[in-house]
């Protein structure tokens, strides 16, 4: 509930102005406002992450993700998805959001992008979701049909992509 967001920020801020490295702890509270749709608290904080450690990775993402998801600015999401796959692009998190954000941005390759995030991790369902999505929309048949397999095979729960397969296949 909103009430058991707003006391564990509290508490959490009390700490993170007390701890010498409070960026993690920052990070933390962003993330609680980034999974309760609270674009504009998450901005701040995660603004604040990064001055506490411009090298953190998740700081940047985090940020990346506000301005993305929670406020439709891929603009303003561009230098810290970057930056965050800058500091390392090993993470498949983070060239996961980089491919999504190339697709928004129509700024590079989101399927090679996408490709890169396959080679580091092979089970990684949403990787295949965001290629299916992307062949979709270029009425490209196979590979959209061969990439929602692939996702469905690796998250078979995902009853609304098995219905949008099944209607994809109809067609």
């Amino acid at each position: 509930t909103k009430n058991n967001v707003k006391m564990a920020v509290k508490a959490l801020e009390k700490k993170a102005k007390r701890h010498p490295h409070p960026a993690p702890i920052y990070n933390h509270i962003g993330r609680l406002y980034l999974n309760t749709n609270n674009g504009n608290d998450a901005i701040k904080v995660f603004r604040k992450t990064i001055l506490a450690d411009p090298e953190m990775v998740e700081g940047h993402l985090g940020l990346g993700l506000a301005y993305m998801d929670l406020k439709n600015d891929w603009k303003g999401a561009f230098n810290h998805i970057e930056k965050a796959h800058n500091l390392d692009s090993s993470r498949v998190d983070v060239e996961y959001h980089l491919a999504r954000l190339y697709r928004i941005s129509e700024r590079s390759d989101p399927r090679r992008a996408a490709g890169r995030v396959i080679q580091l991790d092979p089970e990684y369902a949403p990787a295949y979701l965001l290629l299916a999505e992307i062949y979709d929309e270029m009425n490209l048949e196979e590979p959209t049909i061969y990439y929602y397999d692939q996702y469905l095979k690796r998250n078979p729960e995902d009853q609304e992509m098995v219905y949008q397969f099944a209607r994809r296949l109809a067609e």
